[in-house]
């Protein structure tokens, strides 16, 4: 068996994950451990445009931004029959697998926060949240990798 979930191993995988540096985001094993950690319950998800979203139970940050919420969607049919209540489906075009926290800091806060502890050349995005959850968003999307050339 693997070394104890803590605090920083969390930590350290969801900023690796956000920089969204030379791969797409895998939201799964965030939800995971989110999950181990109690912060959140696949039962609690809100979903909208076929994208899940949780408000994190508790406090939590990542290197000293709150976080407030995690939304994520998964492509791969496997995974999602794999960790059933994760994600949700609705109709229509898929919105491409990708990660994002939510923070109640206002996005240039967020922005200076990703310029200390993110990636330089990562493909991440900050922007105010659209979605269920209010706040700024800081995202990884599967749709900023394009597909290789045959």
């Amino acid at each position: 068996m693997g070394a104890p979930l803590t605090k920083e191993i969390l930590e350290e995988h969801i900023t690796r994950e956000l920089s969204c540096w030379r791969k797409p985001p895998n939201p799964t094993p965030t939800l995971v451990a989110l999950v181990q950690s109690k912060l959140i319950r696949p039962s609690e998800q809100k979903g909208y445009d076929s994208i899940s979203c949780w408000s994190l139970k508790g406090r939590f940050s990542v290197s000293g931004m709150p976080v407030g919420g995690v939304c994520a969607y998964e492509e791969d049919e496997l995974i999602r029959a794999l960790h059933p209540g994760y994600y949700w489906r609705g109709p229509g075009t898929s919105p491409g697998v990708q990660l994002s926290l939510i923070s109640s800091w206002p996005v240039e806060k967020v922005k200076a926060w990703a310029k200390s502890y993110l990636a330089p050349a990562g493909k991440y995005r900050i922007q105010p949240s659209d979605g269920v959850l209010r706040g700024t968003e800081l995202s990884c999307h599967e749709s900023d990798f394009p597909l290789p050339e045959d």
